[in-house]
């Protein structure tokens, strides 16, 4: 009764009122056909908007009728489903790209590059950051550094962001220290972005995201994210899931060249050792000694 005598058109979201008028137009010009038209919105009563799926039918021919017939179905409540179907699909994708990049060879710098690249371009975020940690120097170092934002050299900028990170100092090191997820969709409210924030929301920024990289309970490095769009819980979660895989993937890569480096060494010893002695026995002896030492076996014959 409250909408008697206005007109539809009226109700449409400027967006959609383009496509409304043009299915109107096709209907007006063929009698007796249905046109359909999907997923337009409507504005409610109360403000808000509604996804309709509608089909327009001229029987103004038609003496019983002489009208248009609408049908309309809210169809708002199958679209939210189908949004969170997407929203899934694509972020498997994000952790199935992340899984194929770090499984794809190459060094170290080689691989967080592109694990960051994924990243950034799945989420639209133009600022993506990853630090290793340093125990022997207690520094959180920059290792990777994706998207436009991220490459500036604003002086604001590399306070808030340094190549180099204390724990406990910036909020990425605030993240290190605590070792606890730094999450929010209003960094005009967060005072430990201090005075960055101003060139922050300059850039139309407003989301953040920062998680610890944790193996064994042992700090590995930090990643940082920033927005302009609200992330999602769902991305939020994903973005965790990464930054444990990107974890695991540092941790074995340093496990992996500690490894080679123990083993090079060994290679040189026992070669300075034959260069040394042509004592078979002492030779040997030195073999499995090193040998047992390298593998952590309790016993090397």
């Amino acid at each position: 009764a409250e909408v008697i005598g206005q007109l539809a058109i009226d109700f449409v979201h400027p967006a959609d009122v383009a496509a409304v008028r043009h299915v109107i137009s096709q209907a007006l010009a063929h009698p007796g056909k249905s046109q359909r038209l999907s997923d337009y919105r409507v504005r409610r009563a109360d403000g808000s908007w509604c996804f309709f799926e509608a089909t327009a039918t001229n029987l103004l021919d038609d003496g019983a009728v002489a009208g248009v017939i609408v049908t309309c179905h809210d169809v708002t409540e199958r679209k939210g489903s189908e949004r969170i179907l997407i929203e899934r699909a694509r972020l498997s994708k994000l952790e199935a790209d992340i899984g194929a990049a770090l499984a794809g060879g190459g060094n170290l710098a080689e691989v967080l590059d592109r694990c960051m690249t994924i990243v950034a371009a799945a989420l639209q975020a133009p600022f993506v950051r990853l630090w290793t940690y340093d125990r022997e120097s207690h520094l959180l170092e920059l290792r990777a550094a994706v998207g436009p934002l991220a490459l500036v050299q604003d002086p604001a900028l590399a306070v808030a962001f340094p190549v180099r990170v204390p724990l406990g100092v910036t909020l990425a090191g605030l993240i290190g220290q605590q070792r606890q997820p730094y999450e929010s969709n209003t960094i005009d409210q967060e005072p430990a972005l201090g005075e960055v924030r101003s060139l922050l929301l300059a850039e139309g920024l407003t989301a953040f995201a920062g998680y610890p990289l944790i193996v064994d309970e042992q700090l590995i490095g930090v990643l940082a994210l920033l927005g302009r769009q609200p992330l999602s819980s769902a991305e939020r979660g994903a973005l965790g899931w990464i930054a444990s895989v990107l974890a695991v993937g540092i941790d074995r890569a340093w496990a992996r060249a500690d490894l080679v480096s123990q083993r090079e060494t060994l290679l040189f010893r026992l070669a300075g050792q034959i260069g040394r002695s042509l004592e078979v026995d002492t030779v040997l002896q030195t073999v499995v000694v090193d040998v047992r030492s390298l593998l952590h076996v309790d016993r090397c014959l």
